[in-house]
């Protein structure tokens, strides 16, 4: 029996400065014409994507995947300072002796962390894992497992050395674009003191020697030459200074939540965690608000969130046919939505809801949903039917 209308429904919203989400509170007591949206299975209906077939290969689940790009939309990106950056860390060529499994993968990283704090001080920001495809070497060693620091460099850096590593992303941006990104990478000099000059300086320096020592004991040249990469979020001074940090996010999202890098080799097992953050003690953490809806405004809040991301996704040349796999009901994220947008669009569907139009609106688009689902105009929402 449905809740009297405006009681509280089984629905958040969720605000974060690059993102808001219309979640279930939970499967079963969801009130009124809602609850019923996940309905009986129907013949032909898509519901939830069939797990892959077993093929020996640890992978980052879809849910993770969309887990990390929310997370990475709710930080305050503001702490990392001006001197945001990315360093990637790799393992040598014929990488499989010095990280044979996930859990070596992780006491590196772990370690890595450690010294860098006891040597430079607290440590905030996200790390993430990926593999790399190297097409150019064995198949056992493809899928090589490599770490991603979103991280503020050490103040006392000095900012000559900075600006050289500003000046190494701005050449080596070039080179990517001249001959593509994987000959880019191989033609930008690496970081530190080289031949090619001096990029980042004493500090680069170090990360170069500590990965080496964590890796390969400094037993593999290449490895200590290029086993680490950093590269500025911010190019320039005013860059850095006038850059939205909302932007930022919703560029790195989905840069760190790409599928195809979240699978493994055939025989790398016990990775672990896929992502973290650090420095969650500090105040870096995620920035979320959580607001519990009426079932009435809930309904309001998916139509407008739907068609909000099918215009955002046809804008970008993009398909929208991920969201006609969605039954009404289900809830949604709109990726890219910002916190003030998302406290207008409630404020619209607060208005819309328990009015009359409102209410035909909702049965309208649901109605239409379903037919575009399943091909057929029976409707879950009736009581008999169920």
């Amino acid at each position: 029996m449905a809740a009297a209308e405006g009681s509280p429904g089984g629905y958040e919203l969720v605000l974060a400065r690059g993102f808001v989400a219309l979640e279930r509170r939970g499967r079963e007591g969801v009130d009124g014409p809602v609850r019923s949206g996940r309905g009986p299975a129907v013949a032909g209906a898509p519901w939830r994507p069939a797990p892959p077939e077993p093929d020996g290969r640890e992978r980052q689940s879809a849910k993770s995947r969309n887990r990390l790009q929310r997370l990475i939309l709710s930080l305050p990106l503001e702490m990392l300072g001006e001197r945001a950056s990315l360093v990637t860390l790799t393992y040598p060529g014929d990488w499989r002796p010095w990280c044979p499994d996930g859990r070596v993968w992780e006491h590196h990283r772990r370690k890595l962390v450690r010294q860098w704090r006891d040597t430079w001080g607290p440590l905030i920001g996200l790390w993430t894992k990926e593999f790399q495809p190297r097409p150019g070497q064995p198949g056992e060693f493809q899928w090589a497992p490599h770490l991603h620091l979103y991280v503020p460099l050490p103040g006392a850096m000095s900012a000559a050395d900075f600006a050289r590593l500003q000046e190494r992303a701005i050449r080596g941006a070039g080179l990517g674009r001249r001959y593509g990104t994987h000959g880019g990478r191989g033609r930008t000099p690496p970081v530190g003191v080289s031949r090619a000059g001096d990029y980042g300086g004493p500090f680069a320096m170090w990360l170069r020697l500590l990965w080496a020592q964590i890796v390969t004991g400094n037993t593999v040249p290449e490895h200590y030459v290029r086993g680490v990469d950093i590269r500025p979020m911010f190019w320039t001074e005013d860059e850095a200074a006038g850059r939205n940090r909302t932007q930022v996010l919703q560029y790195l999202a989905p840069e760190a939540g790409k599928a195809a890098q979240k699978v493994g080799p055939v025989g790398f097992d016990r990775v672990g965690h896929f992502y973290g953050v650090l420095g969650r003690e500090l105040g870096f953490r995620e920035q979320q608000e959580r607001r519990v809806l009426p079932s009435a405004v809930a309904e309001q809040v998916e139509i407008r969130l739907y068609r909000w991301a099918r215009l955002r996704s046809l804008a970008r040349g993009g398909r929208s046919s991920w969201l006609d796999q969605r039954r009404p009901g289900d809830g949604l994220t709109a990726r890219g939505m910002t916190f003030e947008h998302g406290l207008r669009l409630l404020a619209y569907a607060e208005r819309a809801a328990g009015t009359a139009t409102g209410a035909r609106a909702w049965r309208r688009w649901r109605d239409r949903r379903w037919e575009r689902l399943t091909g057929s105009d029976w409707d879950p929402w009736n009581a008999d039917a169920v």
